[in-house]
């Protein structure tokens, strides 16, 4: 039997937006074809990815000022005592 195998299916996954639930959809791994996301959706991201690292460590320069403030506090209201 010389008959060709099934063609792989492919899981595609298409994020749902606006609190609704991801939409999966199956296709023949032959019908896809790869594509390369714009320069500017690269770009974004690599934005994106920036800025998120610049908002951890200025959460963690936030959480350092927070802990010396509320030490001094302390400090300030036991001398008051």
């Amino acid at each position: 039997d010389d008959a060709p195998g099934p063609d792989r299916a492919v899981e595609v996954v298409f994020e749902g937006r606006h609190g609704r639930p991801p939409l999966v959809l199956w296709y023949p791994h032959m019908a896809l074809e790869e594509v390369q996301p714009p320069r500017s959706l690269i770009d974004a991201k690599a934005n994106m990815e920036r800025a998120e690292e610049e908002l951890a460590r200025k959460r963690t320069e936030l959480k350092a000022a927070q802990d010396v403030c509320r030490q001094e506090k302390k400090e300030w209201m036991s001398r008051e005592s």
